[in-house]
């Protein structure tokens, strides 16, 4: 007597194997994606950053920068300075002062 059944299990081990490749390379993907756009995100804060130091060297801030700093917190400056995220921050208020 011949089983089917072996046959339906090897099918059902093929699928899964083949779904567990598929989010491996997924996983991978993503990864590969997100390290690329931090990257690219803090060689863009490094340009901002040398833009900053260039003009406050040169003295032509209070003329060319009065209306972003005006805006911006000290918070906010020293969030980016440390080239840190707010959403990766996991300190309450008054440790963060």
């Amino acid at each position: 007597m011949y089983s089917y059944h072996a046959d339906l299990i090897f099918k059902i081990d093929a699928i899964l194997l083949c779904a567990s490749i598929i989010l491996t390379l997924l996983i991978l993907l993503y990864i590969l994606v997100k390290n690329h756009n931090d990257a690219l995100r803090d060689k863009k804060l490094l340009e901002i950053k040398h833009s900053l130091y260039t003009l406050f060297q040169s003295g032509l801030q209070d003329k060319t920068c009065l209306g972003t700093i005006s805006k911006a917190t000290v918070q906010q400056f020293l969030d980016i300075k440390g080239n840190r995220r707010r959403d990766a921050v996991f300190f309450n208020q008054s440790e963060q002062e």
